[in-house]
């Protein structure tokens, strides 16, 4: 079964576009640090764990052309947070930072667990997948989305991978949001208090970055200077 619920036009646009002025963010940044934070608030405990999943046609490796391939170079890699449990702005900040200390946004991770010996049967339990814009513009409605609901791609007797399955996109403008859980594990009044409160903590993470006065920088943002946090507000006063 799944829940799912949807940002409004506007709400979607700043997402995309100038709520990463405050912090010099990507869209999965402000994503994974609302669904952070509805974790915490709903586990009580202060550190999270999921897998992150990604298509793998980022920009990652000099020198990679992908243009003349279709189809995705799925990446699926573990992610572990600590939330600092502070302001809003605090949480933004840890997040981008540690989403972008991981080397080459996970794309290694398939390969080395296996070189490592890293155990195979180890699963955090939720897997969290943001597939970007999904549209089919420029093409004269020769394809167009099927505004279907299709179910399931797999047979219902198959084991779950995951607990539960976080999938954000955005279609017609809007971010749609839906978590996919079992009902033999769930119930459905637990998935759609999840689904809403990561609505709303989205919703206040977007509008946190939209306020001129919130406005930071990071270390990620200076790659040739190793700077921690607190070094860079330091400096960030003195200047």
């Amino acid at each position: 079964s799944s829940v799912k619920t949807e940002l409004g036009v506007e709400e979607t646009e700043h997402l995309l576009t100038d709520s990463h002025h405050a912090y010099n963010t990507e869209v999965n940044d402000l994503l994974i640090a609302a669904f952070m934070r509805t974790l915490t608030q709903w586990s009580g405990s202060s550190d999270v764990a999921f897998d992150l999943e990604g298509h793998g046609r980022e920009d990652i490796m000099e020198g990679l052309d992908v243009s003349r391939t279709i189809g995705w170079f799925t990446t699926l890699y573990p992610v572990i947070l600590s939330a600092p449990q502070s302001d809003l702005g605090m949480d933004i900040k840890y997040v981008k930072e540690k989403l972008h200390a991981i080397p080459n946004k996970g794309f290694n991770f398939g390969v080395l667990r296996y070189l490592a010996g890293y155990p195979l049967d180890v699963q955090t339990g939720i897997s969290f997948n943001y597939l970007g814009q999904l549209s089919v513009e420029g093409l004269d409605d020769t394809f167009r989305m099927i505004p279907l609901d299709l179910g399931s791609f797999s047979d219902g007797r198959n084991l779950r991978p995951y607990l539960l399955d976080v999938v954000c996109m955005v279609i017609d403008g809007k971010l749609r949001i839906e978590i996919i859980y079992s009902r033999n594990k769930h119930s459905s009044s637990t998935i759609e208090r999840l689904v809403a409160s990561l609505h709303d903590n989205l919703a206040a993470v977007i509008e946190h970055c939209l306020r001129p006065e919130n406005f930071d920088i990071t270390p990620s943002d200076f790659k040739l200077v190793k700077m921690g946090q607190e070094e860079l507000d330091k400096l960030a006063d003195f200047i």
